[in-house]
């Protein structure tokens, strides 16, 4: 139609071109006059053909059909519910193969490591342990053996997914925690020898 369409939901409602007004205009093309503007004009509209509903598998197919999609055939079963799923469904994740709803459950559960989108930061982790045992005598003692700690996971870590996640940072975080348990350990144990005398 050659004018302005308001939205009234998700179907445009008709209007005059000329005024604005709604009017009520069957699909199709021809000409009209406005009720309010007394104006003619010509018009093309069209509406959406009624969405079908699915279509069951021909009984020929010998196939099942897929559990969210009936009108696909089924191209595998899921490992855990047993449901069947069509090529649009099927996910191969860590050697297994799950419907939708089976790999959104294991991935919010954590069961399947390749749906991981969090990675703690090891590297981050050794470095400002590591950094913070050299800088504050006071927690040095304890906060070194931490920053090790987080070194070797976070080597643990990009050994399990083959990647390099964390970089020089583990190296540094690690070197400064044994710097600072040699330096404070020494100097410790210098003073308790100190004292002891």
């Amino acid at each position: 139609m050659a004018g302005k369409m308001l939205k009234a939901g998700a179907l445009p409602v008709p209007c005059c071109p000329r005024c604005g007004k709604h009017m009520a205009i069957a699909a199709g093309s021809g000409a009209t006059v406005c009720h309010s503007c007394r104006q003619q004009f010509s018009y093309v509209r069209f509406e959406p053909h009624p969405e079908a509903g699915p279509v069951p598998l021909p009984a020929s197919a010998g196939a099942a059909a897929c559990v969210k999609h009936a009108r696909n055939a089924a191209v595998a079963s899921c490992e855990r519910c047993g449901g069947f799923a069509c090529e649009l469904c099927r996910i191969n994740a860590d050697g297994r193969t799950l419907c939708p709803s089976c790999f959104d459950r294991l991935a919010a559960s954590g069961e399947l490591p390749s749906a991981r989108n969090l990675i703690r930061n090891y590297g981050g982790q050794s470095l400002g342990y590591g950094i913070g045992s050299l800088l504050f005598p006071m927690f040095g003692i304890l906060l070194a053996p931490v920053a090790i700690w987080a070194g070797w996971r976070g080597r643990a870590a990009e050994r399990s997914m083959n990647e390099r996640l964390f970089g020089w940072r583990l190296t540094v975080g690690m070197l400064c925690g044994a710097a600072a348990i040699l330096i404070w350990g020494g100097l410790l144990l210098a003073l308790l020898t100190k004292a002891f005398r």
